[in-house]
């Protein structure tokens, strides 16, 4: 059963780049549509944003007044992919588009995924990583000694 689905058309603020956002996005479309219908996975985003996310080589002056923005846009559409959404088409705009899930269970486990796959991003940061770092050091926790890190992995219940 598919319940409502929802899109959205993109118009960035880009004359001499357009071209390049909607190639970028193509290739946004094609990494999904290798993908499957299947949850979105770390892997596939990380992928994701290290093929489209690239600064342009060489840029011209009007090409580098405008990549802020292309790069900006390029990251809000891996950020909506990641929470579910898909390319629907390219050309002559760039459309994303949403299916609901059919169940409550399964929006559950799309939203948890997407969060998944965030945090694990975010744990890639060295800043991250360092903070964890100093949180591995044994604590007092549920009136056992422990490590935090443990907590923060949402597939487990602790304590």
């Amino acid at each position: 059963m598919k319940l409502m689905g929802q899109s959205v058309t993109l118009n960035p603020a880009l004359k001499v780049l357009l071209p390049a956002f909607r190639k970028r996005c193509a290739v946004i479309g094609k990494m999904q549509a290798g993908q499957g219908r299947g949850l979105i996975t770390a892997q596939l985003v990380n992928g994701l944003r290290e093929a489209v996310l690239a600064p342009l080589e060489a840029p011209k002056k009007a090409e580098l007044a405008e990549e802020l923005t292309l790069l900006g846009s390029l990251s809000i559409v891996i950020d909506l992919v990641t929470q579910g959404w898909r390319v629907a088409s390219t050309r002559p705009s760039v459309v994303l588009e949403f299916e609901e899930c059919a169940s409550p269970e399964e929006e559950k486990e799309r939203i948890r995924q997407a969060h998944i796959v965030e945090r694990d991003a975010q744990m890639r940061e060295p800043s991250v990583v360092e903070f964890v770092r100093g949180m591995e050091k044994r604590r007092l926790r549920c009136g056992k000694y422990g490590r935090v890190l443990p907590c923060w992995d949402c597939r487990r219940t602790y304590c």
